[in-house]
């Protein structure tokens, strides 16, 4: 072989060597940004399921504030661009990729307080409205009403946490929802038909000690 179809055939191993290598660095860079739109899928995806397991159990979400955050038209654009270049490069011209990571980020966070605040309101309804202490407070301390107390206060102290806990499934809801009932029923329970000088005498008991003048004839009977 004559040096110069040597050379010739040295430029070809060179030429193609190159193509390997841009090949390399192409997959590399496409594989970079595919793990990072997968990444951006995860997050979402999660939180889409929490919110639709809330509104499959009739939880409504008020997420007005989503219509301000817009990740669909930077990604509208890296899509066209792509379609018309398929390289690496065309999905981060112009910082469209930067753009569509950040906002994609933003509504995920946004969405995930959304559901998050609208399980602790569902939950909040759940208790009734009224915390044992405040209920206390109104309430005449009778035999009936201290017993009837206790016993929501209990139901109370075990529905009341599971605000903090955000639900994994339907039964976790359900569990919610069968204490409320028990709250609800133990609720019925107190007497409010209560005389006001029986409460005020019942009261100052409470409170240590109740002067004779507050028994009367009707604290009494």
């Amino acid at each position: 072989m004559s040096l110069l179809d040597q050379c010739s055939s040295l430029q070809k191993r060179v030429r193609h060597l190159e193509d390997v290598q841009k090949s390399a660095a192409e997959a590399a860079a496409l594989s970079s940004r595919l793990t990072e739109a997968r990444e951006i899928k995860t997050r979402v995806q999660q939180t889409v399921e929490k919110v639709n397991l809330l509104r499959s159990n009739s939880i409504e979400i008020s997420a007005s504030e989503l219509q301000s955050i817009d990740p669909l038209t930077p990604l509208s654009k890296i899509i066209q661009r792509f379609s018309e270049n398929p390289e690496a490069a065309s999905l981060v011209k112009f910082r469209d990729w930067n753009k569509f990571q950040e906002l994609s980020e933003k509504w995920h966070l946004e969405l995930n307080r959304a559901a998050v605040r609208s399980w602790k309101a569902f939950v909040d309804v759940k208790t009734q409205g009224q915390s044992p202490e405040k209920l206390k407070a109104s309430l005449a301390q009778t035999e009936t009403n201290k017993k009837a107390l206790e016993e929501f206060n209990g139901i109370y102290r075990t529905l009341h946490p599971l605000k903090g806990e955000f639900p994994e499934n339907s039964d976790h809801i359900e569990r919610v929802n069968e204490l409320s009932e028990r709250l609800r029923h133990k609720s019925e329970e107190f007497d409010y038909n209560v005389n006001e000088e029986v409460k005020a005498f019942l009261t100052a008991i409470q409170q240590g000690g109740a002067p004779l003048e507050l028994l009367t004839d009707e604290v009494l009977n």
